[in-house]
């Protein structure tokens, strides 16, 4: 297994079984650790969805806990996946299965082998975590994330870095289990999303430029803003999602529309040296979190996912203004506007900034929806310690804590517990308000129509 699991790794560049985009009903389930209970990616995901596809009533659910791994996983399907009868669930593990502590500059005999019993050990559990799932909820269709890289490279001299210093190695174990992940799921014909070669081969770029540079936090583990968007985009790209934002192409002479692509056209008027006309995209341009948009040009987004094209034929010869609504949004020469100009990242045009606002919306109801993400914690935490179903017996366990426990404010097995007292007794209320405010960013993401002005200028 162990030379079928090298060629894997070595092997990861190489494609993925895709998967369909997600369509009108599905409900999706994101299950994994804290990379997906603190990350973003899904949030990422979701404001493609909101924006590419505001008419499909799709719901995604955050089903991460801090700290758990596909040994514990098991015990959180029944409140964490059932209960939402998805049509969809992701698994994401790895990160707390490859025992970081078990790496250093000079492992000893005992270290390198509770490496391997590490990754045998995450290997079994998440077969038992599958066919539990499945056992669960049998319609649900399942994919399998590659755990992300820790950062075991960066070279970083700043002492307040203190217990992070690299447990160097562990990179290493989390490629082979990537490697794992890719043969099982090619084996069952399961899709999955390679996280970790894109994210590695980032940081190997970046680092040879810059020897301090991190797409994670201080921790080493996990990543950044930046690189929860190049998560959502290897996701999206494995779903092999429509590029085309609108694509439209209108003769000036003529004075019609050769090519509508997600997109109508009416009331054109004008000649060779002026253009009206009225659109209605059916999508928003695809908003990206301000950290990640240095490095779009990278990872191709505009092309992959962010394509508004607008192409003028026929204009006379010199340069134009382009209004849209009442934003003048940039010049271009007749010759540009023929080829066809790129609008996705034009942040002058009102589409733009209506993308914009359902980024933050989104944003607000995704940072609630990890807020009580660390309700779930709490319960997960306490399963085992106290009755979790006892309000009375949690408090009394929650204050006798409090009072022998140090370092009480860093432990987060017990910082949450207030958040489960109150929270946990309305949780099937609060979820159910959540969806109601993802239902109101869907029908505020709705396109409008807008009107678009070429003059000529010179």
């Amino acid at each position: 297994m162990k030379s079928k699991i090298m060629l894997s790794v070595i092997g990861l560049v190489m494609g993925s079984l895709f998967a369909d985009p997600y369509k009108d009903g599905d409900v999706v389930v994101f299950f994994g650790d804290s990379i997906t209970h603190g990350g973003r990616y899904h949030e990422f995901i979701t404001d493609f969805y909101r924006t590419r596809f505001p008419e499909r009533q799709i719901r995604f659910i955050n089903a991460g806990v801090g700290g758990d791994a596909a040994s514990r996983a098991i015990n959180r399907i029944d409140n964490d996946i059932v209960p939402y009868n998805p049509t969809h669930v992701t698994i994401h593990f790895g990160m707390n299965d490859v025992g970081r502590l078990f790496y250093s500059y000079y492992p000893e005999k005992r270290e390198l082998t509770g490496r391997v019993r590490a990754i045998e050990g995450w290997y079994n559990s998440t077969t038992r975590l599958v066919g539990a799932i499945k056992k669960a909820v049998p319609n649900a269709k399942l994919m399998y994330f590659t755990p992300t890289p820790y950062d075991d490279t960066a070279v970083n001299t700043n002492k307040s870095f203190g217990l992070y210093h690299s447990l160097f190695g562990c990179n290493g174990g989390l490629a082979m289990m990537a490697g794992h992940v890719i043969i099982r799921a090619e084996k069952e014909g399961v899709p999955y999303v390679n996280f970790y070669t894109p994210l590695n081969s980032f940081v190997s770029r970046h680092q040879k430029k810059d020897p301090s540079f991190m797409m994670t936090r201080k921790d080493r583990v996990h990543p950044t803003a930046i690189g929860h968007a190049i998560m959502a985009w290897t996701f999206l790209e494995a779903q092999n999602v429509p590029s085309t934002v609108s694509d439209v192409e209108i003769d000036a002479k003529e004075l019609k529309a050769l090519k509508c692509d997600n997109a109508t056209v009416s009331d054109i008027s004008g000649g060779e040296n002026a253009l009206q006309f009225k659109m209605l995209a059916k999508s928003l341009p695809f908003p990206v979190v301000s950290n990640a948009v240095p490095y779009i040009a990278e990872f191709n987004v505009e092309e992959k996912f962010n394509r508004e094209r607008l192409c003028v034929k026929g204009l006379s010869s010199g340069e134009y203004e382009l209004t849209i609504g009442t934003n003048v949004v940039g010049k271009w020469t007749s010759e540009e506007l023929e080829k066809g100009i790129l609008l996705g990242f034009n942040t002058k045009t009102p589409q733009y900034a209506h993308a914009q606002e359902v980024f933050r919306r989104q944003e607000a109801v995704m940072y609630k929806e990890r807020t009580v993400r660390n309700a779930h914690y709490a319960r997960w935490c306490l399963t085992g310690k106290v009755d979790v179903n006892d309000a009375k017996k949690v408090s009394e366990y929650y204050e006798k804590q409090k009072e022998i426990d140090k370092n009480f404010a860093k432990n987060f097995f017990i910082k949450f517990t207030p958040q489960y007292i109150e929270y946990w007794p309305k949780h099937e209320e609060v979820h159910a308000q959540l969806w109601e405010e993802q239902e109101d960013i869907r029908k505020f993401a709705q396109p409008k129509e807008l009107k678009y002005e070429i003059k000529k200028v010179k």
